[in-house]
């Protein structure tokens, strides 16, 4: 760029500087970004030493400050840039920005050296930029739950009003003659009240906060389920881009479904066009610094970044700069747009972050939520051997999630989905199974009754029973099993694990 045209678009930035106007700095930050040309990370140029300047605490003199060289950080700023979404609350950064990006660009551009003011401007800028990120989503956070009580208490008497409503509709329906004019206005107070005890429900998500042991996920298997839920369609399309050994996430797999399911339904709903839906997954190490810049209540460790993208018609400027501004925000006729308070409401039940980023096909829209990872390694159920455990249980992911925890404790696992199945691969010669975990409630047979039934084949073998809901023990006639540990969901790895461990032990004692 010449000299005259930077002088010229500089000249008309620089008094922008000390302007707190969102509106102005739009405007500003749009010129800026054209001026940049998307190179956000050519402005991690180092800053020179300089022996007479005084440089803010924590920042050595003759290095360029850490936000500087964040080249994910400068990335969500261009995004920011072109997107324009700012509000008062991000004033002070932008105007940081404005000013530190201007000196660089300047540097770059105009190829004048640098002086003590701009090494200042830069260093302060810096720690302006710092302020921010651990500032403004504390602000959102602390609305987005005061909202989330009050949604809470709402749900809560609307429910109650509701169940009243459907209890006494249906007892009228069982009254009044078919296919009459009554029966038919009751059928409609029906449907109208069950899709405002399914609204109800979806809020719920939004609000529910209370902690409970939470039963991992195989995210792959989730996202393989969802996007087949959908069925072939000419105008939904979906990309996966997943390893197949990710760590299990540390959430409910009802709850990653109603995450996807949300994010997904909002792309398909805006556009009557083809739309490519995105979703990829990968491990990720996520610094403290990047947690509190964050919505939700991630902290420091590992987690699992899963990004959704569409390839729609994204969200207008002045739509965006609401989001988590405006509750129930939506751009489509007779919708409320519960979707993102419901993926943040998960995410801060579940210790999990979100933020908005730039769609990798530079239109539509993108999410990253960044999902805490289930720690299950730990020391072996024995050491020095590994005990052969069959698993049994007639949900998948469940049973998946079985698998790789007692593989991480150093047990050799063998999978069945039904009683039938685990007697069949019992009374294969040659398997003996130290162990069987059995979920109690199996098709066609309780995981008791097969207890029953491998008894009177092996003896000797230990069993580990997980119950989901409340069934009939039936166990009074037989001592041998009632011996055995019964979990009682909601279990978390540190219940299954203690389980099978005594479960181990009564077997070989």
């Amino acid at each position: 760029m010449k000299t005259r045209e930077f002088t010229s678009v500089f000249d008309a930035i620089r008094p922008l500087g000390e302007s707190h106007d969102p509106s102005v700095l739009n405007a500003a930050l749009k010129a800026l970004c054209d001026c940049l040309r998307a190179d956000a990370v050519g402005i991690c140029n180092p800053v020179q030493p300089s022996t007479d300047v005084s440089y803010p605490p924590g920042h050595a003199a003759g290095r360029s400050p850490a936000w500087l060289r964040d080249e994910r950080l400068l990335a969500q700023l261009q995004f920011s840039m072109t997107a324009g979404a700012v509000d008062d609350a991000q004033g002070e950064w932008l105007v940081a920005v404005v000013n530190s990006a201007l000196i660089v660009w300047a540097q770059r551009s105009a190829e004048r050296g640098w002086d003590d003011n701009d090494r200042w401007s830069l260093m302060a800028a810096g720690q302006a930029i710092e302020r921010w990120r651990g500032q403004a989503p504390n602000h959102l956070h602390d609305n987005l739950e005061q909202a989330a009580v009050v949604a809470s208490r709402l749900c809560h008497d609307f429910g109650n009003y509701l169940t009243g409503v459907l209890g006494f509709t249906e007892l009228g329906l069982s009254q009044a003659t078919p296919n009459s004019v009554l029966h038919r206005y009751l059928l409609e107070v029906l449907q109208s009240a069950q899709k405002g005890a399914d609204w109800i429900h979806r809020l719920h998500w939004f609000c529910r906060r209370a902690g409970a042991p939470v039963w991992p996920t195989p995210i792959l298997d989730v996202l393989i389920e969802e996007t087949h839920r959908y069925g072939p369609t000419p105008k939904l399309r979906f990309e996966i881009d997943a390893a197949a050994d990710l760590p299990l996430a540390d959430i409910e797999a009802a709850a990653l479904r109603t995450i996807l399911t949300e994010l997904i339904n909002n792309a398909r709903e805006a556009t009557t066009q083809e739309t490519v839906v995105t979703i990829t997954a990968r491990s990720v190490a996520l610094s403290g610094a990047h947690a509190r810049a964050l919505l939700g209540s991630p902290g420091a460790g590992e987690f699992i970044e899963l990004t959704v993208s569409d390839t729609g018609p994204g969200m207008a400027l002045e739509h965006r700069s609401k989001l988590f501004r405006e509750l129930f925000l939506s751009t489509k006729p007779r919708h409320r747009g519960p979707g993102l308070l419901i993926v943040y409401g998960i995410m801060q039940r579940f210790h999990g972050g979100l933020e908005l980023v730039a769609p990798p096909s530079g239109r539509g829209f993108a999410v990253r939520l960044l999902l805490p990872v289930a720690g299950v390694s730990g020391p072996p159920f024995r050491s020095g051997d590994s005990p052969k455990v069959l698993a049994v249980h007639p949900n998948p992911l469940c049973l998946e999630t079985m698998r790789r925890i007692l593989e991480a404790r150093g047990s050799r696992v063998t999978i069945a989905t039904s009683a039938d199945a685990a007697l069949n691969t019992v009374m294969t010669p040659g398997n003996v199974f130290e162990l069987i975990v059995t979920e109690t409630a199996l098709p066609n047979r309780s995981g008791f009754s097969l207890a029953r039934k491998v008894r009177d084949y092996a003896s000797d073998t230990a069993f580990l029973f997980v119950q989901a809901q409340s069934v009939m023990n039936n166990l009074d006639e037989d001592a041998a099993l009632k011996r055995f540990p019964i979990l009682r969901g909601p279990i978390d790895v540190r219940i299954f694990v203690d389980g099978v461990q005594s479960a181990l032990a009564l077997g070989s004692a």
